[in-house]
């Protein structure tokens, strides 16, 4: 399995059911990214209406290119988080810094997993 389909297979796992409150978590180089997945045929809510705007415009089309239903915001590249905590991994230690939304690039990401943590 690539990447890509772990991530977005993840993504809809944190989604479901009992898991619903939970997040994706990404490892890559630059430290770890917490962030709720946006999902294509999701409604536009106010946090994500500017990232699927850009996507709009600038790739003229807001879904990936699967033709799955509830396949993840992005392109073929790269995927929409929202509510997002990055942890760097070079200061560990540090507060994350928190971000409305991310594009993720799908070749950045080293480990994925979903779960809830809390810091401090």
């Amino acid at each position: 399995m690539d990447i890509k389909s772990l991530v977005g297979a993840l993504a809809i796992t944190a989604q479901a059911g009992d898991l619903d409150q939970n997040q994706l978590i990404l490892l890559t180089a630059a430290g770890t990214i917490f962030g709720t997945p946006v999902f294509g045929d999701d409604p536009v809510m106010p946090e994500t209406e500017v990232p699927r705007t850009f996507l709009r415009v600038c790739f003229d089309k807001l879904d990936s290119p699967q033709s799955e239903k509830h396949a993840l915001c992005g392109n073929e590249n790269f995927f929409l988080l929202k509510n997002v905590s990055v942890v760097p991994s070079v200061v560990p230690g540090d507060e994350p810094t928190k971000l409305p939304f991310l594009f993720v690039r799908y070749d950045s990401v080293l480990a994925c997993t979903v779960g809830s943590i809390d810091y401090k």
